[in-house]
């Protein structure tokens, strides 16, 4: 869970603790405080309460959907976790400006994804990505859409958990055989699955 900045639970302790020498024993004084500085500290608990349960990563069921249906995420049956991903990428990817920085931000949240090789070259951008699901069509659709116009978006994608490989470059070279070939592999390539778009 989140933590509240500054948050302070002894706020009765502490004003019991100013006050001048002559009424610390005063019976009067400390009661007075007790009233008085307790409702300080449940103003300051509610306002720790709202802070906490309006922070997106604490979010869940109802609340969720409401944090969905202000970035324009529908839920599709997904769950807590899963639809949390989905809504920060849309936060994401509703403030892009193209950049493959936020790009690559978009694509940290979807889950756990190795991005092998990302280039952007004048009006193309290439993103190579290992993870261990498939990423469903709003996927792809949010990239394109994420891309500045008339810029050209490629997307490898790999699932890490098939079996069939090929040699790849690493060190951006766009592929020149089609997806899942590269130029040669004396520039230091790796092994991956078949790339698919």
């Amino acid at each position: 869970m989140s933590t509240y900045p500054l948050y302070k639970d002894d706020h009765v302790q502490e004003a019991k603790s100013f006050l001048p020498a002559q009424f610390k024993d005063s019976s009067n004084f400390n009661d007075l405080l007790d009233v008085i500085i307790q409702q300080v500290q449940e103003i300051e608990n509610l306002f720790r309460d709202i802070f906490l349960c309006k922070l997106l990563g604490d979010a869940t069921d109802q609340q969720l959907e409401d944090y969905g249906a202000i970035a324009g995420e529908p839920r599709n049956g997904l769950s807590d976790t899963a639809y949390r991903n989905r809504i920060k990428g849309r936060i994401i990817a509703n403030r892009s400006s193209g950049q493959v920085d936020t790009i690559l931000d978009y694509i940290a949240v979807q889950g756990e994804c190795l991005v092998l090789n990302a280039t952007e070259f004048p009006a193309h951008i290439y993103i190579y990505i290992v993870n261990n699901f498939t990423f469903d069509d709003s996927f792809y659709l949010t990239l394109k859409k994420m891309v500045s116009a008339g810029v050209r978006l490629e997307v490898g994608h790999v699932v890490a958990e098939n079996t069939p490989f090929v040699f790849r470059s690493v060190f951006g070279s766009p592929p020149s055989y089609g997806d899942g070939f590269s130029l040669g592999g004396s520039d230091g390539g790796y092994f991956a699955t078949l790339l698919e778009e």
